[in-house]
């Protein structure tokens, strides 16, 4: 992994910078960032985020040596399963708002996926979380496509942000199971989590993915969600975001794949980091649960390159 730090006009002499970019790299795991001699910032020895062929390593999730399996980011039954455009960092900041700029970019088959996984956490995650992620695609997409004719076009030309109400699960179309749907997302983030190692670093993680516990997230782990209309997707593993006017740092991870964008807030200075609808609660219910929820969530898309960053065209072009 190379680093790359992207900011605007910020003095990288700074005591606030420097204070919070130490704070930021003390709290990731031993190795994870390393300093040349002159204490400068240098790449890590790290694992590929997403290996795209088969490879013997440590399983993502159950942390046992062995064939890794592929896994979609998201699952493949959800629709992640079509040719994509990969962009690097400098692709997207040169193509800034151009929605259709794919014909210049690499190609890659068969969606978001990485071999991560060994094949007994692919079968027990499929089986028991896989369909539950499908249902709650169908149903987000429902929403979207519920709206009227030009809602999506005109958002994006106001600068928002933009909140919904939404429900999901009804008498007509039945309940859902947050409890499976959050463990899917999950085990998606341990995938991402490279040498991270987001299972190994916390068992509680693996207990509530693996063995179904009902527990909640470790203590300054929290996962939010948006609905995300796109046009771009983002699939990001550890990634350091820093504000300046607040003095915060985060850690997080994002998978912003329409018809949603998870981010997960895998360390930070501030004691309640999540950003978006929060769903880390709901690892406190077992994955057959069945309820009827409705909560005001963010509706986002997708122009920049930087985690969580949801605005609309028109509100990048006002703040440029």
């Amino acid at each position: 992994m190379n680093w790359i730090i992207v900011s605007k006009d910020v003095n990288p002499q700074n005591p606030v910078v420097k204070r919070l970019l130490d704070e930021a790299v003390e709290a990731t795991p031993a190795g994870f960032v390393k300093t040349d001699p002159t204490g400068e910032t240098i790449s890590e020895n790290t694992v590929s985020m997403l290996p795209k062929h088969p490879v013997r390593a440590r399983c993502r999730l159950c942390g046992q040596v062995g064939d890794l399996t592929k896994e979609h980011l998201p699952p493949k039954s959800s629709g992640n399963k079509e040719r994509l455009h990969m962009l690097t960092f400098d692709d997207w900041l040169h193509d800034k708002l151009d929605a259709n700029p794919e014909m210049n970019h690499k190609t890659e088959q068969g969606g978001v996926f990485g071999y991560t996984i060994c094949r007994t956490c692919n079968t027990l995650t499929g089986i028991n979380y896989g369909n539950e992620y499908k249902d709650w695609t169908e149903r987000a997409k429902k929403i979207i496509n519920g709206f009227e004719p030009g809602t999506l076009a005109s958002l994006n030309q106001l600068e928002g942000p933009f909140g919904w109400e939404v429900t999901f699960g009804s008498k007509e179309d039945g309940p859902v199971r947050p409890g499976a749907f959050v463990r899917q997302v999950l085990s998606c983030m341990c995938s991402l989590s490279g040498s991270w190692n987001l299972a190994g670093r916390y068992p509680e993680l693996r207990r509530i993915i693996l063995e179904q516990s009902k527990e909640p997230l470790p203590a300054g782990l929290e996962l939010g969600f948006s609905l995300y209309v796109g046009p771009k997707i983002r699939t990001m593993g550890p990634q350091l975001r820093v504000d300046l006017k607040t003095e915060t740092w985060r850690w997080c991870q994002e998978i912003a794949y329409p018809p949603f964008a998870f981010l997960f807030v895998i360390a930070s200075n501030k004691a309640n980091p999540g950003l978006g609808l929060m769903m880390h609660d709901w690892t406190t219910l077992g994955p057959d649960e069945k309820q009827h929820f409705t909560g005001t969530v963010e509706l986002g898309f997708g122009w920049s390159p930087y985690p969580g960053d949801y605005r609309s065209e028109a509100a990048i072009i006002a703040k440029r």
